[in-house]
């Protein structure tokens, strides 16, 4: 399924028809380049979810944690990982095994671990217009 969404303002749509098919899986990675929009479409999911504090990037803590309206999110940002031995220093291994809804941003820097786990994808490239298409694998 792909979504074109040319503004921000067109995302809480976007996340409503979006997240029944992400949310078969408690675990959701986002793929695309650096400033395509992950950050800004896992907080407006978050919105979605009913987290009412503020949402931030956790490039340097790694992972933030949010009470939802009825649970809790986890939003995982593994950008700055460099081995990865870090991703069980930090306890992603226990993170993904609790059944949270667990939000994860460059699950490219650590491949193998996603064969473990079922697992929704999220690929959003910039196009030209600088719009942004979001396809969901």
């Amino acid at each position: 399924m792909t979504f074109d969404v040319s503004n921000e303002s067109e995302l809480p749509k976007v996340v409503k028809d979006l997240w029944p098919i992400l949310s078969a899986n408690n675990i959701v990675l986002f793929h695309g380049d650096l400033g395509a929009g992950k950050t800004t479409l896992v907080k407006q999911i978050g919105k979605h979810l009913g987290v009412t504090s503020s949402m931030s990037s956790p490039s340097f803590s790694l992972v933030n944690q949010y009470e939802t309206a009825d649970d809790i999110l986890y939003h995982i940002d593994l950008y700055r990982i460099k081995d990865v031995a870090e991703i069980y220093e930090f306890g992603l291994p226990e993170i993904l095994d609790s059944g949270k809804i667990c939000l994860v941003e460059w699950p490219e820097m650590a491949e193998e671990i996603w064969h473990d786990y079922d697992c929704s994808e999220v690929s959003i490239t910039i196009e030209k217009s600088m719009s942004r298409r979001i396809f969901v694998k």
